[in-house]
Order: C-alpha cells, then structure tokens, then sequence
C-alpha cells in the first residue's frame, strides 16, 4: 500500500518543522484556563501559521499519553473526523492518516503525516510533525493536504504542572474562503488545546 516507505522516511526523519521569521501577533490570551493563541505570517504562504500554549495539572507523561493516543484525536482535536496509524516505524516515528470535516460546501481534508518524538534529557517530550501526502492513497471526495509542518512540546513546570504548546503552519490545498481561513488559525489551537485539558485533566480523575 505505500511505496518506499522505510526509504523516504530515513531520508526525512532528522528533518524539523521551520516557520517564518514573522513577527507573532497575540489573537487570545486567557487567564482561566491559562491559554495563548498566536499567529504568524508565512513566507510564500496566503495560510498564517499558529501557536498555542496551554498549563495542564498533569505530568509530562498523562499529557503525552492522549498526544499520542492517534485513534483518540476525533474526541478532542478540532475538527478531527477520522484519526489512524498506518505504519509504526520504530519507538519514535509512526505514519498516520487523517481526516479534518469543513463547513459546506468547502471540502473535507485528509493529511498523511510523519511524527517524530523526541525525550529529552529531563524529561520533557518534542514531537514533531511532517506531512507525506504522497505515501496514501489518494480518497475519493476529500483535498490531500500538500504542506504541513508542526509540533508539540510538553515540558513540566513543576511536579504536577505541564506546558504544552502545539505549532502549526500549513497549506491546505484546494481553495478555501479568506474568513474560513483566518478563523480556522485561532479556532484549531484553541479549541484542540482546551479539549486536550480537559481531557487530561478528566481522565486524572477516573
């Protein structure tokens, strides 16, 4: 089903997400939950990158496994309609393919991705994320997304407290609607990052 897998991947594995050297403009800044939103211009791009950041009362590790959990992303990320592996390289890379529902009569996006976790020497993880559009097949009905490079980082601030902070520029292919557009680079890092918290912080609970 995918060709040439295990060989592009080596070539692009140690590759890192790059954004332009724009200025950030803060969109939201909340007291309660602790969250940010920026966006950012991007070179060559009519699509504005963002970044959010959100205080969690979890640990690195309670964080990292729902980041993590692929198949669980349509219960909390923004617009996330369908979320699956489909490949696991080795302990720190993986291949997924998924689908992001748009407002009528815009179409749905799908992406094919390449994570790559890092764990650093105290503890805290940085996973970066790639899009490989060419490794899936093309879907009937749906825009591949041609261009997208991110990440997480989730670093503790204490023994019970972590910072998470999700980075995103893209290009989401086919023609999208200016307001769509803007709104869509607010709304995904902040919605996505508020259900994460939620989550996380439910899931401590039961």
């Amino acid at each position: 089903m995918i060709n040439n897998l295990h060989k592009s991947l080596i070539l692009t594995a140690s590759c890192v997400a790059s954004f332009s050297a724009q200025a950030w403009q803060l969109e939201i800044s909340e007291q309660q939950p602790p969250l940010k939103i920026w966006t950012q211009s991007v070179a060559d791009s009519d699509f504005r990158a963002f970044k959010g950041e959100i205080m969690i009362n979890a640990t690195v590790a309670q964080v990292a496994d729902v980041i993590t959990h692929t198949e669980g992303y349509p219960e909390w990320y923004f617009n996330s309609k369908v979320a699956k592996k489909l490949k696991v390289i080795n302990q720190s890379q993986g291949l997924t393919y998924s689908i992001s529902s748009l407002p009528w009569p815009v179409s749905d996006r799908d992406a094919v991705t390449l994570s790559t976790k890092s764990v650093l020497a105290n503890g805290d993880i940085h996973i970066q994320v790639e899009a490989r559009p060419d490794l899936y097949p093309i879907q009937k009905d749906l825009i591949r997304v041609p261009k997208l490079e991110g990440s997480w980082k989730i670093e503790r601030t204490d023994a019970q407290q972590t910072k998470v902070t999700l980075q995103i520029a893209a290009e989401p292919g086919g023609s999208i609607p200016s307001w769509l557009a803007n709104s869509l680079v607010v709304d995904m890092p902040f919605y996505s990052l508020s259900n994460l918290k939620q989550r996380v912080e439910a899931a401590k609970h039961n």
